[in-house]
């Protein structure tokens, strides 16, 4: 998936960036390291480390728990 962002400034320079795919995209899949990171900087204190912990082993599981498992433990996050 291609993409490309051009900015054109008033003075009438512009730069673009172009690139052809990211950290997660099909074609570079990010390692469980790099999930587990990702994970905790989104989550970023909204919930304890057992909980982390749990959310992700049940991630890594999800071919044999109940998707609704993973769901209990996702709404126990705080919101905001």
């Amino acid at each position: 998936m291609p993409s490309r962002v051009i900015v054109r400034l008033k003075s009438g320079e512009s730069y673009s960036h172009e690139v052809n795919g990211y950290p997660g995209f099909p074609t570079r899949p990010l390692t469980w390291d790099e999930i587990t990171a990702k994970f905790e900087r989104l989550v970023g204190g909204r919930a304890d480390k057992s909980l982390c912990a749990d959310i992700q082993a049940a991630v890594r599981s999800l071919e044999s728990i109940q998707v609704a498992e993973l769901m209990k433990l996702v709404g126990q996050v705080r919101r905001s």
